[in-house]
């Protein structure tokens, strides 16, 4: 079953929407590149975004990731159309209109995504794409993107900075962590003994509290004439 079939289906039996049907109809039909039916579900969104120009500015998105992947394809007449007849009259953004017109004359494929620095027609930049089209629609009307991995990764955290020996650097990759029980550093991990060395006639004496693991933790400086001194705790 697809991931997008699993949360449809798990939103029905606990009954909890996740985001606004519109939002989801219109999520799906990017990820498909069915681009007049994106733009048809702009009209059912519009109510529901805060900003007057943020329409025009999806709407300008979807018609770029349409004309790109046209040229994609090598239909440079249909590319041609979509900039004159639908991104031009949106009288927006005309130096990007202006950058779009360069790509018609790109070789191939390659040169294209090359010089737009474009990933090519396919999931990975119709993925890019939502993400932008996700910063104009509140989080209750588009869940944000990845935001279970933003969760889990907060809860880690969390618990790391609750952690009472804790003395590492916080990592936040999930992979290196389990989320099958607490984060709890050992007391062994703690500094267990304290070192002074300070050299007769030396300006500097090191203060080296040191665990298990040897990691100095911090220094200073302090003029004496002591020898050495070790202090064990």
């Amino acid at each position: 079953m697809e991931r997008s079939q699993t949360v449809e289906q798990l939103m029905q039996e606990t009954g909890c929407s996740l985001e606004h049907p519109s939002a989801t109809k219109f999520r799906n039909h990017v990820t498909e590149g069915d681009w007049e039916k994106a733009e048809a579900d702009l009209t059912e969104l519009k109510s529901l975004v805060h900003l007057p120009q943020a329409i025009v500015r999806m709407k300008f998105l979807l018609l770029e990731q349409k004309y790109l992947e046209f040229l994609d394809d090598g239909k440079v007449l249909e590319a041609l159309q979509v900039l004159r007849f639908e991104l031009t009259p949106l009288k927006y953004n005309t130096d990007r209109i202006h950058a779009l017109s360069g790509y018609l004359m790109c070789r191939d494929a390659e040169d294209l995504r090359a010089k737009a620095e474009w990933e090519g027609k396919g999931s990975l930049s119709r993925t890019k794409l939502l993400d932008k089209l996700h910063t104009y629609l509140p989080p209750s009307v588009m869940l944000p993107p990845r935001r279970l991995q933003t969760l889990l990764r907060q809860a880690v955290e969390l618990q790391r900075d609750r952690c009472l020996y804790h003395n590492t650097k916080a990592d936040t990759n999930l992979d290196s962590v389990s989320l099958l029980m607490d984060h709890a550093c050992s007391s062994l991990r703690y500094p267990s003994a304290d070192t002074w060395l300070q050299l007769r006639g030396a300006d500097r004496s090191q203060h080296c509290p040191r665990g298990p693991s040897r990691h100095v933790f911090h220094s200073f400086q302090k003029r004496t004439v002591s020898l050495a001194q070790r202090r064990h705790t």
